[in-house]
């Protein structure tokens, strides 16, 4: 034993102090971030604002801090400057000047940091070896990045790993770029993967200078435009140098007549086939009409260079020049129907020679099921590169929030191939098409960003099921994330910051959480150091509870309006109330901030006899029986717009002693419209500013309106006598079961704490100056839009000419989304007519690439 003496404490008994009550805090709900509804004309006024405004906060500085070494930002402040980045001036020019009809030669967005490295991306360094920036930070005002060595996977070609890690400055690298992303995190190993993305991005190519015609016009008759055979010229050379030279003569009863079309006027010709007179009587010939030399295609291309040969299957060759197939393209483009595209080449033709050979001109023009196959053709192997050029752009400036959403109209118009050949399926829903039995679609699905502009062109899908979301979303995602990183977000930034589904509450929260955890794996990696700014010593693999700045999955509090509204009778009086007030109390989650009540009181005072019944009057009867009422109560009007004026009027107890309950503000705001009174400001409708207010407005509507108010309702019905009236006796009450199980959900906590994030995702997109877009109301506008451009007549369509279709209205819907009220105002706001004009102004002035390899 040690002879040091252990000198103990002496132990006083002294009273035991009482422990502090500690409230527990309920646990909050990750960061639920949702897009709001359009902000209306009197809200802050943003009256002019355009959907597609850039944001108003500043670009964000470069990391100065490890992600490791401070705290992941929270509040409103760090969601609008997610929300705001890349949403640039430069950005929406590029957008503006998007055309699918020209050659973007400055295709790639140019970073808006300058360049500057960040984690997740690939870099070089001196000696060339290939590293990975797992994070940066500043170190006395110069930047640093933690790097880790790449070196070859034995898990196969284009598989990497990580090696050793190390700190180097910013300036030491070279070539920063987005090549390896992180594709799995298997406990410490982080393997990596080549991105696959396709560099050339392919233009439509359809210019060149048109077949000039002649000045004085041929007619067919008298044949002054004659194309013969080249081979009957190689012919007469051959053999006319022998003792009996072979002279070609013409067969004329085989001569055909044909058309280059053209724009403004098409070229006629004659093709004159031959044959050789003196093959003709020859003994020696074994082969039947040996001595027949037929006009070729080649032929006619030799006598007009810049003509293209279009070969339709089942249908007869024609000959066009480039700026032909341009304005075949240029209308398709506008109507997306063949039929019209040929009435209006008809039109052109007809219009252009009002002369003998009109009828001539006008049967000339193409079949349209030759347009379609041109059609086809022009725009099959550009379509990928068109919609992937305007996609990177949009990515950059609308990637911060998703909304996806299914619809079933259009998809019944797209006739799909069986599942399984040989396999005979009863399905419920089947079309009958040229006497054979085809397969409908099922959904159509489409994505949107975050101030309701479309993503990506919407897809057929089998079911609007997790798994088919899943697979949709999958590249998507993956092109979102490269793109971003590439325009100079980082990795945190890359992520979409929201994404809203109407299936919050069905557990698709969970499949579309883990599939974000998936795409981003590289947030789960980070360095570490002995110091806040000292060297990366090693690298650590976080768990997924790390993901705290990943994207929040939401529920769409706006699609809770059409399920109430698929609910209420028709024939109810308080219909169209309880629809509004329901309406408002939503909408109200994306308001502006509110006054503090607490700085006024509640009157107390109560109203007279006839007040309450000119508020009664008010809120319960018709228009024309108010208007009687109130001339017979003037009396009570001064005294009832005194008690509106006053704050809190809503909390008045005066309210108890005619309607036995407290109004809610919609009910309030009819009424001071009809009395004629203006609210206070505590009255108006503001944000909420707690989740107890919201849940408190809802319990007073279903108090209201559990009993039923109104007794009449406006007819809606076709009146067929003279003395209908406008007004018709309703139901006692719209509150029916299905209504009360309705509210029963709505207060559930799932839907609660996907409903409540409304109001923290509204105050980031009012900082960030971005217009408010209710996911559902953004997508339903897409499906208005798909509707009422989809031609009536094609009410069956095959899936690859659906494609072509949903491609080209993926960009006409993005530019008129991004040029609305941005075009001169002799255009009218038409922006279809502004990318023809501007297409066909570029043909004229720089031309562009050919387009005959199409039909070769």
């Amino acid at each position: 034993m040690s002879n040091t003496v252990r000198k103990w404490p002496i132990l006083v008994q002294t009273k035991r102090k009482p422990r502090a009550k500690v409230e527990r805090k309920k646990p909050e709900a990750p960061p639920l971030l949702l897009p709001a509804p359009r902000a209306s004309g009197k809200d802050l006024g943003q009256l002019a604002q355009s959907a597609a405004d850039p944001a108003s906060l500043d670009a964000a500085q470069p990391v100065s801090d490890r992600v490791g070494s401070a705290q992941a930002p929270a509040g409103v402040d760090a969601l609008a400057k997610r929300l705001a980045c890349g949403r640039t001036a430069a950005v929406l020019q590029r957008i503006l000047q998007f055309n699918p009809f020209k050659i973007d030669e400055e295709d790639e967005i140019p970073p808006f940091r300058g360049g500057a490295p960040c984690r997740g991306m690939t870099a070089n360094l001196p000696d060339g070896s290939m590293v990975f920036i797992v994070d940066t930070f500043l170190r006395r005002g110069v930047l640093h990045a933690d790097i880790a060595m790449v070196k070859s996977s034995s898990a196969g070609a284009g598989r990497f790993s990580l090696g050793r890690l190390s700190t180097v400055k910013a300036d030491a690298l070279s070539s920063v770029r987005v090549e390896l992303i992180v594709a799995d995190v298997r406990g410490r190993d982080v393997r990596l993967r080549r991105d696959a993305r396709q560099q050339n991005v392919e233009m439509l190519q359809l210019a060149l200078p048109a077949v000039c015609p002649p000045v004085s016009e041929p007619r067919i008759s008298n044949g002054n435009v004659i194309v013969g055979p080249l081979a009957a010229t190689e012919h007469t050379a051959r053999f006319g140098t022998s003792g009996c030279p072979h002279q070609t003569v013409p067969r004329e009863e085989r001569v055909w007549s044909g058309w280059i079309l053209d724009i403004p006027s098409s070229v006629p010709f004659v093709a004159e086939p031959r044959r050789c007179a003196s093959c003709r009587y020859s003994a020696v010939s074994e082969i039947d009409d040996k001595d027949y030399f037929p006009v070729l295609a080649q032929d006619v291309l030799r006598a007009f260079p810049h003509a293209v040969v279009v070969d339709c299957p089942r249908q007869k060759r024609q000959f066009m020049s480039r700026r032909y197939l341009f304005e075949i393209a240029l209308q398709f483009y506008a109507s997306l129907n063949c039929k019209e595209v040929r009435r209006q080449l008809m039109a052109i033709a007809v219009t252009q020679a009002l002369s003998a050979d009109m009828v001539w001109r006008a049967y000339a023009t193409p079949k349209s099921q030759a347009l379609r196959w041109i059609v086809m053709k022009v725009f099959g192997k550009t379509m990928q590169g068109m919609v992937g050029s305007l996609q990177a752009k949009l990515f950059v400036y609308n990637g911060q929030g998703l909304r996806h959403d299914g619809n079933m109209g259009i998809a019944n118009r797209v006739a799909l191939r069986n599942v399984q050949e040989g396999a005979r399926r009863r399905l419920s829903k089947k079309k009958h098409l040229l006497g054979r039995r085809k397969r409908c679609g099922r959904v159509v699905l489409a994505v949107t960003g975050v101030d309701g502009c479309l993503l990506a062109p919407p897809v057929i899908a089998k079911t609007e099921s997790n798994n088919e979301i899943v697979a949709a979303l999958t590249p998507l995602l993956l092109s979102i994330k490269n793109t971003r990183l590439r325009a100079g977000c980082t990795l945190e930034e890359s992520v979409p910051a929201f994404h809203a589904t109407d299936n919050y509450y069905r557990g698709q929260r969970l499949r579309l959480a883990q599939l974000y955890r998936a795409i981003w794996p590289d947030l789960r990696v980070r360095s570490w150091s002995r110091t806040r700014k000292g060297n990366a010593v090693r690298r650590e693999v976080l768990g997924e509870e790390s993901l705290a700045l990943g994207c929040s999955i939401v529920g769409d509090p706006q699609h809770d309006v059409i399920n109430l509204s698929k609910l209420l009778h028709g024939r109810a009086a308080d219909k169209e109330d309880l629809l509004r007030d329901h309406q408002e109390l939503l909408h109200r989650l994306s308001g502006p901030e509110a006054p503090n009540k607490k700085d006024f009181a509640v009157p107390q005072a109560d109203l007279s006899a006839p007040a309450n019944e000119l508020l009664t009057s008010a809120c319960v009867e018709p228009l024309p029986a108010f208007t009687q009422t109130a001339a017979r109560l003037k009396c009570a009007h001064a005294e009832v717009k005194d008690f509106l004026a006053q704050p809190r009027v809503q909390e008045s107890r005066a309210w108890l002693d005619p309607f036995r309950a407290y109004p809610p503000r919609g009910t309030l705001a009819r009424i001071a419209r009809r009395v004629g009174a203006t609210l206070h400001p505590s009255s108006e409708a503001c944000g909420w500013r707690s989740e107890k207010e919201f849940r408190r407005e809802a319990r007073r509507i279903r108090r209201w309106y559990r009993g039923g108010r109104k007794t009449m309702r406006r007819s809606v019905g076709l009146p067929r006598t003279d003395g209908s009236p406008h007004y018709v006796r309703g139901l006692k009450t719209a509150w029916t079961k299905k209504v009360g199980l309705h509210y029963k959900r709505f207060f559930g906590r799932i839907r609660q704490e996907g409903l409540w994030a409304w109001r923290q995702v509204s105050r980031a997109l009012r900082l960030a100056n971005i217009s408010q877009q209710s996911g559902t109301v953004s997508v339903e506008r897409v499906w208005s839009y798909y509707k009422a451009a989809l031609p009536v007549g094609n009410r069956i369509m095959a899936k690859d000419y659906f494609d072509l279709l949903s491609g080209l209205l993926f960009v006409r819907y993005c530019l008129t989304h991004a040029k609305a009220n941005r075009l001169p105002p002799w255009l009218e706001r038409d922006s279809l007519m502004a990318t023809k004009l501007d297409a066909v102004i570029a043909y004229a002035r720089d031309g562009a690439r050919d387009c005959s390899e199409a039909f070769r």
